[in-house]
């Protein structure tokens, strides 16, 4: 698309009479909350300033400086201020005027503000199943010994270090088909602790993946594949000895979660697992 035609997309709300513009603007009568004058005379003098920010002829911005900064202030009063600070009020007005310049990200259709905007309704709505965080420690029999605190990182207690006890982190429920990403950071390492406890993946019960808890420590990036609506995706960390009470173990049992997101997609066979750990 040529530059004139963006230019001429971005304003295409705005009358071409500066006067009918101002009117449109509400400057033609007094504004609820507003002293007309002033208001005016902080939207020209900011205006000017804020237009290099905008780089002036930017296709995205509206270059009509008052009409560009009454969208600025609508969009931020949207957003919280850490959204703020991290520019989310540039891509959404890019979004609105030019959404052919918020960059592509690699095999998607999508902005990457689409891709975060659609993000942030989950998180909302929940509509794609994806819970917070939980976690429990249940025996070898299968019986819920008790819940485990959620922190930075997640650890079984002390009191439970007993032989068959599984920690199990729930990472999501699935309600449409598609792909699960998340990284799992495993801090402890030890070559002669080996067999005291393990760690494994597990998608409704069964183990896709699995490595001794002493074996590698550092993060692991994680994706499965062709998941389908209903199925259950938990971490589980088994305790293979008995040592109730020991809180240098405990502290061994340690994990993180991070980077979970969840891609809708039509499964396209069997599931899989894939990860990074080196081999």
């Amino acid at each position: 698309m040529a530059f004139g035609a963006l230019a001429s997309k971005c304003q295409a709300d705005f009358p071409v009479d500066v006067t009918k513009r101002l009117k449109v603007l509400g400057f033609d009568s007094q504004l609820h909350g507003y002293g007309r004058y002033k208001l005016a005379y902080w939207e020209f003098r900011h205006g000017k300033w804020l237009g290099e920010i905008h780089n002036e002829l930017d296709a995205a911005f509206d270059t009509w400086v008052p009409g560009g900064i009454r969208r600025l202030v609508d969009l931020m009063s949207a957003f919280d201020e850490r959204e703020v600070r991290n520019g989310l009020v540039v891509r959404d007005l890019i979004e609105r005027n030019a959404p052919e310049l918020n960059r592509y990200p690699v095999n998607s259709q999508k902005t990457l503000y689409q891709e975060w905007r659609d993000l942030k309704q989950e998180q909302l709505t929940n509509d794609s199943g994806r819970s917070p965080l939980s976690a429990k420690v249940v025996n070898s029999a299968g019986k819920e010994v008790c819940d485990v605190e959620i922190r930075k990182s997640i650890r079984m207690p002390d009191a439970e270090l007993r032989r068959g006890n599984r920690m199990l982190v729930h990472l999501h429920s699935v309600k449409v088909g598609g792909t699960l990403c998340f990284r799992v950071h495993q801090p402890y390492a030890n070559p002669s602790a080996k067999q005291y406890m393990d760690l494994a993946v597990l998608v409704n019960g069964e183990r896709m993946f699995s490595i001794d808890g002493a074996e590698y420590s550092g993060p692991i990036n994680f994706s499965i594949d062709n998941l389908v609506p209903g199925d259950r995706v938990d971490l589980e960390e088994t305790f293979l000895k008995d040592l109730p009470g020991s809180d240098s173990w405990a502290r061994a049992t340690r994990m993180g979660v991070s980077a979970i997101k969840f891609y809708r997609q039509e499964p396209t066979g069997e599931r899989s697992i894939r990860h990074d750990l080196p081999k």
